[in-house]
């Protein structure tokens, strides 16, 4: 889910289309459900979500059985970045398929670019007790770290790195906040990372730096980590200088 929403709306095209075809041509509404199938898979191939969930719409008032078309109707609204309504959807079909892993994972994320830290944090956290992937819990120890949750956060990233895949797994990360640049980082890595900048906000700067250069050691030419070396350099001088 996290990785690419609109290869998820493709998929879901062709499963819409493929149920379509299962279905019998004596059902009411199947020949209008046809027609906004049509529209919704021509919308989605041009990236026209507002017309895609315009079909959605209509395709699930013809057919409400089809309660698959609720989570395509939230991802829908998280690819034109309408987090509010994608989150309300997802609580919808979570009361009912508490199970339904890529909408919990939608909620996590809708939470997290709404900046509802605390229920992003409460559905990733779900989301690892479940399904143990490494990435619910670097996660959940980020969004802990940013709460302020130091010690929480800092035993969950410990968990991570003991973990027997956490030198073999990646994940893809942002460059900065103003870029669309990505990179491919080594998992460990990236919670060596939070882990020197939870350090370095709390002015442990000798930890801050042990763990920012196992993070480049790991992932050589992490921009994030590099940056964050950068950086405390900078905090350490001003500190030395006010000294």
């Amino acid at each position: 889910m996290r990785k690419n929403i609109f290869f998820f709306l493709l998929l879901i095209a062709g499963s819409i289309n493929a149920q379509k075809h299962k279905s019998t041509t004596d059902e009411p509404n199947q020949k209008e459900f046809e027609r906004y199938s049509g529209i919704y898979e021509k919308a989605i191939s041009l990236n026209d979500f507002n017309v895609a969930t315009m079909a959605c719409y209509e395709m699930i008032s013809l057919m409400p059985s089809r309660k698959d078309l609720n989570d395509t109707l939230a991802m829908l609204y998280y690819a034109q970045n309408a987090y509010q309504q994608a989150a309300v959807i997802a609580d919808g079909i979570l009361k009912e398929q508490p199970d339904n892993r890529n909408i919990r994972e939608l909620s996590a994320m809708c939470f997290d670019q709404m900046g509802d830290l605390e229920k992003a944090l409460a559905q990733y956290a779900e989301l690892y007790k479940k399904h143990g992937e490494l990435y619910y819990l670097y996660k959940t120890a980020s969004l802990e770290f940013l709460m302020k949750k130091f010690d929480s956060a800092d035993a969950n990233l410990n968990v991570l790195l003991q973990h027997s895949q956490a030198m073999k797994q990646f994940i893809t990360m942002a460059v900065s906040a103003q870029s669309s640049e990505t990179q491919q980082i080594n998992i460990a890595a990236a919670a060596y990372n939070v882990k020197g900048v939870m350090a370095m906000e709390q002015q442990k700067f000798a930890e801050a730096k042990v763990n920012f250069e196992q993070a480049i050691e790991l992932s050589p030419g992490f921009k994030n980590a590099l940056g964050n070396l950068e950086t405390l350099r900078k905090r350490q001088n001003s500190v030395n200088k006010a000294q």
